[in-house]
């Protein structure tokens, strides 16, 4: 079973939560944030999951987040211990997970990286480091 099954199943993601938009994709969407609504589900979410073609990063990336220069993992995400356990049995759907975000993140410029630092630490996620 695919590891993105349970997150189809929980959602918990895809509520109440503020996805702040990259540069780039305010351009897309002509906003700098989606904002989601306290205990509602995303607009974008439908049964099947996201309705968007692309994803925002922040979106595509979860459960990883980027702090202080290094991808780390938000310890409450349902799926975190399985995402750790197979990236280190180097199972090919999470590993290549990883490898497409760690590249995002890398093509961020420095104000975005910085954006995207702070407003990762403001939201006071717990978060584990991730060493691959």
């Amino acid at each position: 079973m695919s590891i993105w099954e349970t997150c189809k199943i929980c959602k918990e993601c895809c509520s109440g939560m503020i996805i702040n938009l990259t540069k780039n994709e305010e351009k897309i969407f002509k906003t700098k944030k989606i904002r989601k609504e306290e205990k509602k589900l995303c607009n974008y979410l439908s049964l099947n999951g996201c309705k968007l073609e692309k994803k925002p990063l922040e979106c595509e990336s979860y459960p990883l987040l980027y702090i202080n220069n290094e991808i780390r993992i938000d310890k409450d995400c349902r799926i975190t211990k399985e995402y750790i356990k197979k990236l280190k049995n180097k199972d090919p759907e999470v590993t290549k997970h990883y490898n497409e975000i760690k590249k995002r993140f890398s093509k961020l410029s420095e104000e975005e990286k910085k954006e995207m630092n702070e407003i990762n630490i403001s939201e006071e996620y717990d978060t584990l480091p991730l060493e691959k």
